[in-house]
C-alpha cells in the first residue's frame, strides 16, 4: 500500500491518472493538471477508507498556489501512478478542516486486474447546464471489468478543448426522456 508521501510525490510530479468519474469531474469543473499537481504535492489525508469497495483509498485536501482548495479521493494501491477516483472543490459551507493525519503497468482500481486495452471512447460532460460530447478520447479499458482510465495528459487536453476557444466539429439535436 502506498504512503501519503508517495501519493504526494506522484501527484506533484504528474504521475497520476483518472478513473472515468474523476476524468469527467476534472473536465466539468475545469480543474487543470497544474492545479492537481500543486494541490497534490501538499495534500493531507482528511479521511481514510481502508475498507473501500474496490481498494484502500483516502480523501485528501490540497491547496493550489492560487489558493483553490481541492478534495481528491485517491487509491492507495501499489501501482506505477496514483489513481484519482474523484476530484472536486469542496463547498466552504460544508467543509470542516481536519488535522493532518502504460498497458503493462495498468492496475484496475475496481477489480485489481492488471491488463487493459487501449480504446477510443466518448464522454458526455455537463458544463453549466449544457451537455457536451467529446468523441475519440484515448483511454485504457480494463480487460476484466471494463473500467476506463484516462491519463493526465488526455484529461488536460479534453479540459482545454471544452473550456477553450475550440469550435465543435458538429452540433446535433438530442432526444431527452424523463423517468417520472
Amino acid at each position: 500500500m502506498k504512503t501519503l508521501r508517495q501519493v504526494q510525490q506522484e501527484l506533484g510530479a504528474g504521475q497520476f491518472d483518472f478513473s472515468r468519474h474523476a476524468f469527467r469531474r476534472a473536465v466539468e469543473r475545469n480543474i487543470s493538471e497544474q492545479e492537481i499537481r500543486d494541490a497534490g504535492a501538499n495534500a493531507e489525508v482528511i479521511e481514510n477508507y481502508p475498507q473501500d469497495k474496490y481498494s484502500p483509498s483516502g480523501l485528501l485536501l490540497g491547496i493550489t498556489r492560487a489558493g483553490r482548495a481541492l478534495h481528491f479521493q485517491v487509491s492507495f494501491t501499489e501501482s506505477e501512478t496514483t489513481r484519482i477516483i474523484t476530484i472536486y472543490e469542496p463547498d466552504p459551507n460544508e467543509w470542516i478542516e481536519k488535522p493532518k493525519a502504460e498497458v503493462a503497468m495498468f492496475d484496475c482500481h475496481v477489480c485489481g486486474h492488471n491488463a487493459a486495452k487501449p480504446e477510443l471512447v466518448s464522454e458526455v460532460f455537463n458544463l453549466e447546464g449544457r451537455r457536451v460530447l467529446v468523441e475519440n478520447i484515448p483511454a485504457l479499458v480494463c480487460e476484466r471489468c471494463g473500467e476506463v482510465a484516462f491519463s493526465r495528459e488526455t484529461t488536460e487536453q479534453v479540459r482545454q478543448l471544452v473550456h477553450g476557444t475550440a469550435r465543435p466539429v458538429k452540433t446535433v439535436p438530442m432526444d431527452v426522456f424523463a423517468m417520472a
